[in-house]
Order: structure tokens, then C-alpha cells, then sequence
């Protein structure tokens, strides 16, 4: 009898399993381009995109004390403690952020702050696609600790700007 419920415990919890993965799958290919978009990242030195570069060498000086960059209207910015980022940037990182001007600048990799529709706040993901539809360019996004891209395609009046540094 011991026996029996031990199985019948262990059956529930497999099959609960098995319903919330294929659950997870259908309501998160819905959310993303195709289920193709779900990408693992394994330890196994694979080059990934990084962002692009944002800051030449001829625009950084330096100084005994003091590290000067040129750019143009730079903005320093914080992030929220949701661990999407980690382990790149996380509460105590300040960022440094710029306007990007042409669907152009922004690239696979980059780090880009953007409006969500669906959250209705600010988010600060790296673009893992772009590409372009009927109703014009989109990126996807996500958050390097997540496995799953951001719901949505996001259009160029959503985005806010695009991370060029950090400083831990």
C-alpha cells in the first residue's frame, strides 16, 4: 500500500511536470517570434553578439584622476534589481546611455532601453534579432539571465537609448 501511493506521488508530480513544460511552451511561442527564439545558453564558448561600438578610441582621454569620453547628450542611468541582466549589469551598475538617431545605429547585441507595452515601464534588454514587417523595423529583446525573448516586437518609438557603458 506504501508502495502504491509512493508511485502514484511520483506519477502526479511527473505528469504536473510534463502539463506546466508543454503549458509554458504554448503560451511562450505565442510570445516570441517562434519557438526557435528560445535560446539556452550553454557553457560552451560560443561566440555571442556583443554590443557594437558605441565609443572610438579617439573620443577617450584620461588623466591621473580622471577618465573623460566624448559623446553626444550622454545620460548616466540605474537599474531596477530584476536579475534579467545578470550577471553584466545589476542595481548597483551605473550605465551610460545615448540616443540612438536611425533605426541604423541599433545592432544585434546592443544593450537598449526601451518602452514596453506590456510591463507599461522601462526595460533595459539586449536585442537578439531585428528585422523588418509590414508595419516596419522591430527588434526582439532579452534579458541575458532569461530564456525566453521579451513578448512582443519592439518598434524604433519605443526605444529610449542605448547602453554604450557600464560602471561597476
Amino acid at each position: 500500500m506504501e508502495r502504491r501511493i509512493i508511485y502514484s506521488v511520483i506519477g502526479l508530480i511527473l505528469f504536473i511536470n510534463f502539463f506546466f513544460t508543454v503549458q509554458a511552451y504554448f503560451v511562450y511561442s505565442r510570445l516570441v517570434e517562434s519557438p526557435i527564439d528560445i535560446i539556452f545558453f550553454p557553457a560552451d564558448g560560443v561566440e555571442r553578439f556583443s554590443p557594437s561600438d558605441w565609443i572610438h578610441d579617439e573620443d577617450v582621454t584620461t588623466a591621473d584622476t580622471a577618465l573623460t569620453v566624448q559623446l553626444d547628450e550622454p545620460l548616466v542611468t540605474h537599474f531596477a534589481n530584476t536579475n534579467s541582466m545578470d550577471p553584466v549589469l545589476d542595481e548597483f551598475t551605473n550605465g551610460v546611455e545615448v540616443k540612438a538617431h536611425d533605426v541604423s545605429d541599433i545592432h544585434v547585441g546592443d544593450i537598449v532601453a526601451y518602452f514596453s507595452e506590456y510591463s507599461r515601464q522601462y526595460i533595459v534588454h539586449r536585442v537578439v534579432k531585428i528585422n523588418y514587417d509590414s508595419e516596419g523595423w522591430y527588434a526582439i529583446m532579452r534579458g541575458d539571465n532569461q530564456l525566453y525573448s521579451d513578448p512582443g516586437r519592439i518598434r524604433w518609438d519605443q526605444i529610449e537609448g542605448v547602453t554604450v557603458g557600464l560602471l561597476y
